[in-house]
């Protein structure tokens, strides 16, 4: 049997214990596939917000631009269909601390303090928070908490219920686990050589109690209704770690919590292999469009290095198509786009496959290398251009049966062993009149019938 293929969605608590420096040994168990960190479950389910990719700047880190782009997108769900993992493991933390924020007619995690210094936040409306409150409330507050926390509890459950539903329908092999980790405000203060508050520490007035309070209630929904398992850590209580690599926090734990969960979800995953002697039924191929806006009724949103002379065609159907002219040109000038990245598993055992309809006005006239379509692997999602790539392909109008003026379907497969993201798109390096549409990727070695990503209209 080989690894374990887990999926994580939510703090470090969660995705810490498949860090080296906290559980040194977890990959002779586990393969760390997806890891989402700290997206409300509103946000989650929400739907996906449209953005022009070009530039995206800011002065935060590489890793906080993409968590926001991958809340515009939530992309995580493509992750999940790529990867197939056996666990996909939930903690609420990003609910409980962060909540929600209104964006457009949207929603994503409420964490606006990092996320408004990227460019592109500036781009779209932002509406209101749907939180809870972290302080303690006055009496004259009480209520008003109360209430917050009801509204925020009852669109809680009903994107619960929608990702469980997803889950169900897409990825009926992968099982749901709740990490039960909580709030701790104690840790070992090596100066003072005693137990202190980090509340003191870090002079937050948070209530700690009561925040844990309400995860507690979240993972009794979860875990009661679907009948879920859960990595229960008892009444057993851990220090946070002044020490750990992400600085003094809440749920920054001592070593001790990361191997207790290494050994409780170990014990869930051989129960489970003793409960169902018979062999699983792998998905062989992810039967959804995983490249965003194909369509182009969006119009430049989510590609990158748009140039004018491409050219939107909308014909009142659910594909609009875009298309390129060039005449008399003697270099090569690269005209190209390039789709949203989508994160892949580069393991040299799964397949991915492209189909595109191409459309060319005469083939004669389309010269250098007669390329039509460009693939690239990269292993960063910022990445654009082929100096930067692990691996590229150039599909030529040569591999596909193409006539003069009309439409053909074009399909290749190929099974990418380094890089982990792929980006897709039309490309001429020099003349050509070439239009393009229905473009697709999916994992699997065939093509499937032509669909709009997931979500999509």
């Amino acid at each position: 049997m080989g690894r374990i293929k887990v999926a994580v969605i939510g703090s470090c608590a969660s995705r810490d214990n498949f860090n080296h420096h906290f559980v040194p040994n977890y990959k002779e168990f586990f393969q760390c596939v997806v890891s989402q960190n700290q997206m409300s479950m509103i946000s989650l389910m929400a739907d996906p917000l449209p953005f022009d990719a070009d530039h995206v700047t800011g002065d935060v880190s590489d890793y906080a631009k993409q968590h926001f782009i991958s809340e515009l997108e939530k992309s995580v769900f493509y992750n999940l269909l790529i990867n197939d993992p056996d666990y996909v493991i939930l903690d609420f933390y990003a609910d409980v601390f962060y909540g929600a924020r209104k964006i457009n007619q949207s929603f994503i995690t409420n964490k606006v303090w990092q996320f408004k210094k990227i460019n592109i936040y500036q781009h779209f409306e932002i509406g209101e928070a749907i939180s809870f409150p972290k302080n303690k409330p006055s009496l004259l507050k009480a209520w008003t908490y109360k209430k917050k926390e009801q509204r925020f509890m009852t669109l809680w459950k009903d994107s619960v219920d929608q990702f469980v539903s997803f889950m169900r329908e897409y990825l009926p092999n992968c099982k749901i686990v709740i990490n039960q980790s909580r709030f701790t405000n104690a840790y070992f203060d090596e100066e003072k050589g005693e137990i202190a508050r980090i509340t003191d520490k870090l002079n937050h007035q948070y209530d700690l109690e009561r925040l844990n309070r309400i995860w507690s209630e979240m993972d009794a929904y979860v875990i009661e209704k679907y009948k879920v398992k859960s990595i229960d850590f008892g009444d057993k209580k851990y220090l946070a770690d002044p020490n750990n690599q992400w600085g003094l926090f809440y749920l920054h734990f001592e070593k001790i919590h990361y191997l207790d969960f290494r050994d409780r979800f170990l014990k869930i995953v051989f129960d489970d292999l003793l409960e169902n002697q018979k062999a699983r039924k792998r998905i062989n191929s992810c039967s959804v469009n995983l490249i965003k806006n194909a369509t182009f009724n969006l119009g430049k949103k989510y590609w990158t290095c748009w140039q004018d002379a491409f050219v939107i065609h909308e014909n009142g159907t659910k594909a609009n198509s875009v298309s390129f002219k060039q005449e008399h040109l003697k270099e090569d000038t690269n005209r190209q786009l390039w789709s949203n990245a989508v994160e892949i598993n580069a393991d040299g055992k799964s397949s991915y496959t492209l189909s595109f309809d191409v459309r060319i006005e005469n083939r004669r006239r389309v010269d250098s290398k007669q390329a039509i379509f460009g693939i690239r692997l990269y292993n960063k999602p910022k990445y654009i251009f082929q100096e930067d790539s692990v691996a590229h392909y150039y599909l030529t109008m040569h591999q596909f049966p193409i006539k003069d003026r009309e439409w053909t379907r074009c399909t290749f497969t190929f099974m990418p062993t380094e890089g982990r993201f792929i980006k897709v798109g039309p490309y001429l390096f020099r003349n050509g009149s070439v239009e393009w549409r229905r473009i697709q990727l999916e994992k699997g070695n065939h093509a499937t019938s032509w669909k709009p990503g997931y979500r999509e209209q």
